[in-house]
Parts: C-alpha cells; sequence; structure tokens
C-alpha cells in the first residue's frame, strides 16, 4: 500500500482514535470524577459517572478496533518492521514493547468497563459504603495506570517515528 493518500488516511484515523481514547481517560480522569466528586452526593455521583461511562464505552472500543487495524497497516508498510517477533533492530525492540503495554492498556480499560463498572453500579444504587469506596479507589488507581500505559505507548510511538523518519 504505497499510496501516499491512502496511507494518509489510515495515519489520520490512527491519530483520531488515539485523541479520542487518550482524551476520554483524562477529561474522565482530571475533570468529569473529581468535579462530580466535589459537587454530587455519591449515589448521584455514581448515576452521572455511570451514564458518562456508557457514553465512553462504545468510543473506548470503537477505538481499539481502530487502532488494531491501521496500526497494524502502519506497523507492516513500515521500512523498519522487519517480521513478527524479530528483534533485529530499536525500532523493533521499542514496537514490541510499546505492542505489550497497548495489550495491558486494552485489558485494564476492558477490566474497568466490563468488571468494575457494573459492581461499582449495583453498590451506587444502594448509597454510600466501604465496599463502594474501595472500588472507586481501585478504578482511580487503574486509571491512574491506563495514563501511565497510554503515555508510554505515545513516547514509544515518537521514539519510533523518530527513527523512521531518520532511516
Amino acid at each position: 500500500m504505497s499510496n501516499p493518500y491512502v496511507m494518509g488516511i489510515v495515519y489520520f484515523v490512527h491519530i483520531i482514535a488515539t485523541v479520542l481514547w487518550v482524551g476520554g481517560i483524562f477529561l474522565n480522569l482530571f475533570v468529569f470524577m473529581p468535579s462530580a466528586k466535589d459537587t454530587l452526593e455519591p449515589p448521584m455521583m455514581g448515576k452521572f459517572m455511570g451514564a458518562v461511562m456508557k457514553r465512553f464505552k462504545p468510543v473506548v472500543y470503537a477505538c481499539m478496533v481502530l487502532l488494531g487495524i491501521t496500526g497494524f497497516i502502519m506497523m507492516t508498510q513500515n521500512a523498519n518492521y522487519s517480521g513478527l517477533m524479530k528483534f533485529e533492530s530499536t525500532w523493533s525492540v521499542l514496537s514490541f514493547i510499546k505492542h505489550v503495554a497497548m495489550v495491558l492498556w486494552v485489558i485494564f480499560s476492558i477490566y474497568i468497563f466490563e468488571g468494575l463498572l457494573p459492581k461499582m453500579g449495583k453498590l451506587a444504587a444502594q448509597g454510600p459504603s466501604p465496599e463502594l469506596g474501595k472500588l472507586q479507589a481501585l478504578q482511580m488507581k487503574l486509571g491512574m495506570v491506563a495514563v501511565v500505559l497510554a503515555v508510554v505507548v505515545l513516547y514509544l510511538t515518537s521514539v519510533m517515528n523518530s527513527i523512521s523518519s531518520l532511516s
């Protein structure tokens, strides 16, 4: 696929999916959750954040799919790509580390959406409780891990792009 216009579309979709997912994580963790906690009673906060996450989940899942498809195309079209699990260059080692971080990020995200949030929603409907507080703290910790993984992925992508542009 050497057509620069097609690859331009692939890169564009990849960037948009990245911006939506990473931006959404930052917005949820550093704007919505603290604001809701400061202004809403726990049952209303839970209801509000449940509604936010219900709308954010399909966006995240769509981003996961788009990043997987476009990332695969971009990787296989890169001159530094020498094959799966072939560590022949700094670029290929960084690519492997980046993809490990990406898989962990996806796993954490799916666990938050499919495991943690439903439990929190049920507990929040019953009002404040120590269990709910523990789950909220766990959600924040996992969210922060997701932020760190996102930053690692973005940094490694930047370094890989620098290597590609200098080769």
